[in-house]
């Protein structure tokens, strides 16, 4: 799935019911060289563990997964987690990452 493409991500979030909050400040990649050129610039490779937080549907995720040895994916929005799920459920991996809810910020 391209979790950069307007259409699958309408389709995801539909599926799973979810709604924008502006007070979440919510966005979402629709640049599939967006993620990619993050996960590349950042030098991560196979040694390194990433957590990251505010995922939401795991565009940055996926991608993640791809180079990293472990991430672990922090979303605060608990609608998203079925959506993320999938995203990281979906990148081959046999750990499939590491998905948990919370603010981190508090």
């Amino acid at each position: 799935m391209d979790l950069c493409n307007i259409n699958e991500i309408k389709a995801l979030l539909a599926r799973h019911g979810f709604h924008f909050s502006k007070a979440k400040g919510q966005n979402f990649l629709t640049q599939s060289w967006v993620p990619q050129n993050i996960v590349l610039e950042s030098g991560v490779d196979e040694t390194c563990g990433v957590l990251e937080v505010g995922p939401g549907i795991g565009p940055l995720t996926q991608q993640l997964c791809r180079y990293a040895k472990k991430v672990v994916a922090v979303e605060l929005d608990r609608t998203l987690q079925p959506a993320l799920a999938g995203a990281v459920g979906n990148t081959g991996r046999d750990d499939g990452g590491q998905r948990k809810s919370g603010n981190y910020l508090r």
